[in-house]
């Protein structure tokens, strides 16, 4: 049974650019600088009290006080980071990963190639939405313990992917060219890929705020959905065959890309 790959659009791009010298990454996104965060104008210092006895009921409003701007703070600081690591950020992160592994080419080979993306790839998707999204109706009755096997089969066969296809250095660059559009705790950003004869291609990448961070969901690749190809591969070895065969499908998949 074969299972297209959901990025073949993705790699079969990257890997056709013709030879050309090695071009450094150029991003033309800038961000404005971050703006430190401050809690109602003041700045909060903490003082332990102890010069005296303290009423039981003061005791109990400082304890509230002290409980409310502990959670102000931390969420001032979540905040402060998801900025620091916004949505444009997470995709030139990924561009760059891409590019190095594409430079690297036959010297890294498919396993350093692949030991090169693995973290990055982990960490900028958001492959248990994405599994769900693609198993469609089945994902509801799917096993916890069914649903981690295929997310990990999922960022496994994603890794693979991009390992082995994106194996080739023609001059390619990645620019991202646009600020993203925030649909509300969803964001677009446009990329492109600029090949060494000066064709462009776009990558539409939507991402959404899952677990504080950024993550990409799914890439429109010329208009393409890669996440709409993944469930209508999904759902139909699902209906025809079953849970285990996706599983097996997969697992055949990322042999074959390692091979």
């Amino acid at each position: 049974m074969i299972l297209v790959g959901w990025l073949s659009d993705l790699s079969a791009i990257a890997s056709s650019g013709e030879a050309g010298g090695i071009a450094q990454k150029a991003i033309s996104y800038h961000r404005p600088l971050p703006v430190q965060p401050k809690l109602c104008g003041y700045q909060l210092d903490f003082v332990m009290l102890n010069c005296c006895p303290i009423p039981e009921k003061s005791a109990v409003l400082l304890k509230s006080i002290a409980v409310i701007c502990t959670v102000a703070v931390a969420l001032i600081t979540g905040a402060a980071a998801a900025q620091s690591n916004g949505p444009a950020t997470v995709v030139e992160k990924f561009n760059a990963k891409l590019l190095e592994a594409m430079q690297g080419g036959e010297k890294l080979g498919y396993a350093g190639r692949y030991a090169l993306l693995e973290p990055v790839i982990y960490d900028v998707f958001a492959f248990d939405l994405m599994a769900r999204i693609s198993s469609g109706k089945y994902w509801q009755s799917m096993s916890a313990d069914q649903r981690d096997r295929l997310i990990e089969l999922y960022r496994q066969w994603s890794t693979a992917t991009y390992a082995r296809r994106f194996d080739t250095f023609a001059g390619q660059r990645f620019e991202v060219s646009a600020p993203p559009q925030a649909l509300g705790s969803r964001v677009n950003v446009c990329s492109h890929m600029i090949k060494s004869n000066g064709e462009v291609i776009l990558f539409l990448y939507k991402l959404k705020m899952t677990r504080h961070q950024w993550r990409i969901v799914d890439i429109h690749v010329k208009g393409v959905s890669q996440l709409a190809n993944t469930r209508a591969q999904f759902t139909s070895i699902l209906d025809r065959d079953g849970y285990e065969v996706l599983l097996k499908t997969l697992q055949e998949k990322i042999d074959d890309l390692s091979s």
